[in-house]
């Protein structure tokens, strides 16, 4: 059986129009307690974002649905816990990648009986370059508590991939951030869905 890194994997799938999948790269800290009763909180455009446009809206909601499922009940400004939310698409990159691929070359040998066999075998090596634009993203979820303004949790997503539109990639950002929450993650998180990039 082959494997496909990530990576790879989620541009054949983009590219098939089938679904998406990322790997972000999360970092996260916290002092919540791993158990006891989930608090309610406020969720709040991050600095430098617009809270009323309605791309905000729609990742705030879906924050709030993932929130919801671990416990945590999103609420108005009586909450104990503020989440500041943000994201950025930054401009596209290229990315330049090489690998090494054999050119064959076929040996013809004349035996003793007359015979020709045909042997192929490696000749040489040479270097296939392939360049790809990607859009890196960042994501970021602070949670503070009201009353003494102390940071309870801290997190950051980053990504690169192939998909122009930022939509699904932000949700699907935001899902990996919180895969372990409120636990600590730090490393690669892979994410997948059914909607195309």
């Amino acid at each position: 059986m082959t494997y496909l890194k990530p990576f790879a994997l989620a541009v054949l799938l983009a590219l098939a129009g089938g679904c998406t999948v990322i790997s972000p790269s999360v970092e996260t800290y916290s002092t919540l307690p791993a158990e006891g009763p989930p608090q309610p909180l406020q969720i709040l455009p991050a600095r430098g974002m617009d809270g009323g446009s309605l791309a905000f809206q729609q990742h705030a909601t879906e924050l709030a649905g993932l929130l919801a499922a671990k416990g945590y009940t999103p609420s108005g400004r009586t909450a104990p816990l503020i989440a500041r939310y943000g994201y950025e698409t930054l401009p596209p990159v290229e990315r330049v990648t090489t690998r090494r691929e054999p050119v064959y070359a076929v040996r013809h040998v004349r035996r003793s009986n007359g015979k020709v066999s045909v042997t192929r075998y490696v000749s040489h090596w040479h270097t296939v370059e392939e360049r790809r634009t990607v859009y890196p993203r960042t994501l970021r979820l602070d949670i503070t508590e009201r009353a003494s303004g102390q940071k309870v949790y801290e997190g950051t997503a980053t990504s690169e991939n192939v998909c122009k539109s930022s939509s699904n990639v932000i949700r699907l950002m935001t899902e990996a951030m919180l895969r372990d929450f409120p636990a600590p993650h730090r490393g690669s998180v892979t994410v997948s869905n059914d909607t195309a990039c």
